[in-house]
């Protein structure tokens, strides 16, 4: 099929003339008497194109063809006026009310043709781009989901390198007591001397306190670990208290040596509780890179200080990493949140210390636009840098 092409004229002649030129070439015709009626007629035929006449009695052309160009369904549906007007004025009205081009009576069929054969071509070549935009918009977006999921991974793996090294040692605690109580039983065996008995038994209190304390630890750990996970595998906006998601987060983070170790933390957790909407494990995601960026920034950096904060402001829920570390450059915080964007080595570099994607504060930002929120970015090179998120406030 070449094209549906709708004519709207109220004279039977123009109509009669204009189907003759156009049906033989292979064009499928609709019809309207006026304006009004086109408007209908344009629901149920969807056109490649109008012909529509200026001067029709009930709604003229002019008007029609606003109304058109103001329904985002069809704004793109090309007019073309029909008509005996020649004024530049008058062509000038046409174009003003979006008309495309314009075809004097009476009818010329070669210029009819080339006329609509030009803004059929060009209609059809905007609805392909159109449609490779779409399918562009639909492959960047799987594109951009892998991305965000692959950086949500590298990072996991970041803390479950400390989660292993953490739990080594309640296992360890565990293990040695076992053993250092199966070697004393032995070495008992047999022996029914009361103060050796007495001491034995004291041991084994000692040792069992001691499993009590490693026992409860391992728990928390793998509680605060299956927590995790379960929320990560969470896809869909829950109505959650931002204070007891950050303090979760926070617990998570003892599990990375450099954070538990080497950091002097801050904490300030609002005494009020503020609601948000939030998936879960984009929520986790977000302050996660947060705090990792500001490890990294202070790696190996002897003062090394951070401070988390969540408070209210303005009607959103805030909550703030900051860190002491270099702070970041003047000239590169407009590209801060830019994808592929890094201050720090590549992965694929062969250096020691933190490597960067460049796509974890760009997703931060792309979540918090999701959430109809924000993040800020406050930084003074030598003096620190601070991440604030605004997430608005719902109520429970």
């Amino acid at each position: 099929m070449k094209g549906v092409i709708l004519i709207v004229d109220d004279v039977p002649e123009n109509i009669q003339v204009l189907g003759k030129i156009l049906s033989s070439e292979g064009y499928d015709l609709a019809i309207a008497e006026n304006g009004k009626i086109a408007l209908e007629m344009v629901k149920k035929t969807n056109p490649d194109i109008i012909l529509m006449d200026i001067m029709m009695p009930e709604m003229d052309g002019i008007t029609a063809c606003k109304k058109l160009k103001g329904n985002s369904a069809y704004h793109n549906i090309p007019v073309l006026f029909i008509s005996a007007k020649s004024k530049t004025e008058d062509k000038l009205q046409g174009f003003e009310a979006g008309g495309a081009d314009y075809i004097s009576k009476p009818f010329d069929s070669t210029e009819v043709l080339a006329r609509v054969k030009t803004h059929i071509r060009l209609k059809k070549a905007m609805d392909e781009i159109k449609q490779y935009n779409t399918n562009l918009e639909a492959l960047l977006e799987k594109r951009t989901k892998d991305l965000i999921k692959a950086e949500r991974n590298a990072a996991f793996s970041l803390f479950s390198k400390g989660i292993i090294h953490n739990l080594k040692n309640p296992i360890s605690i565990i293990s040695g007591g076992v053993q250092v109580l199966d070697l004393k039983y032995h070495r008992l065996n047999g022996n029914n001397d009361p103060e050796a008995l007495k001491a034995f038994v004291k041991l084994v209190m000692n040792y069992n306190q001691k499993f009590k304390t490693a026992n409860d630890l391992l728990l928390s750990m793998v509680n605060n670990l299956m927590d995790r996970v379960r929320n990560d595998s969470e896809e869909n906006l829950l109505l959650v208290n931002l204070n007891q998601i950050v303090e979760n987060e926070i617990r998570f983070y003892n599990a990375d040596l450099q954070f538990k170790h080497y950091t002097k933390k801050e904490i300030y957790i609002s005494s009020h509780e503020m609601y948000v909407r939030v998936v879960p494990g984009e929520f986790n995601q977000i302050l996660q890179n947060l705090v990792r960026n500001a490890l990294d920034a202070m790696y190996q950096q002897k003062d090394a200080r951070i401070t988390i904060k969540t408070f209210e402001k303005e009607g959103f829920a805030c909550c703030s990493v900051s860190d002491n570390g270099p702070g970041i450059p003047l000239e590169t915080q407009d590209k801060i949140f830019d994808p592929f964007y890094t201050t720090k080595p590549k992965a694929s570099e062969n250096t020691e210390g933190p490597k960067g994607t460049g796509l974890g504060l760009y997703m931060v930002k792309t979540i918090m636009e999701k959430y109809n929120g924000r993040i800020e970015l406050e930084s003074m090179p030598g003096k620190g840098t601070c991440f604030t998120i605004y997430l608005p406030l719902e109520k429970n």
